[in-house]
């Protein structure tokens, strides 16, 4: 599982960052596209209480060619979101984004990619959080966090959303 910086700062913020990373035993971020954001206490690969759950992703002097190379076919795509695109694409690992467009990109380079919303579904489903905890950490998330994304009634987001992979599962 890959994920990009706004993911980070965003759960960061709720004080999710931790309980998200639970779901899987390897979720990796670029060093570059967590540089960008002065990456939060605690989330090192190396030290802290987040030891062992998030890689950073170290991109060699090539791998920095090819993710700048990617970027360059989408105008609009920062150097950060290239990289997490590329080590998604490179490592063959589903994608999580807050960014819409960075999801778009990543869907049209035939990356599976993922929303907060799935994110959400996903601890609840898990069972690392209470329906009601994730409907109060989503709106949260929509009404002081980040307020510049276009959000849905949290309610009825998380409920459909829920409703959808369920079927799919």
């Amino acid at each position: 599982m890959t994920i990009d910086s706004v993911l980070v700062r965003d759960f960061s913020r709720l004080g999710l960052l931790s309980t998200f990373l639970s779901l899987s035993s390897h979720i990796q971020t670029s060093c570059t596209a967590c540089d960008c954001i002065r990456i939060p206490p605690g989330v090192t690969t190396h030290n802290g209480p987040l030891q062992g759950k998030l890689f950073m992703a170290t991109l060699t002097n090539e791998d920095m060619d090819k993710a700048l190379v990617m970027g360059l076919e989408f105008n609009g795509l920062t150097f950060d979101d290239s990289t997490i695109l590329y080590l998604a694409r490179r490592d063959g690992t589903i994608l999580i984004t807050g960014d819409s467009f960075v999801g778009r990109v990543a869907a049209s380079l035939k990356i599976t990619v993922h929303d907060y919303l799935w994110a959400f579904v996903q601890m609840v489903n898990s069972g690392l959080l209470s329906e009601n905890e994730a409907l109060v950490k989503y709106n949260l998330l929509a009404t002081s966090v980040n307020r510049y994304m276009h959000w849905r009634d949290p309610a009825k987001a998380l409920s459909e959303a829920s409703q959808g992979y369920k079927k799919t599962a």
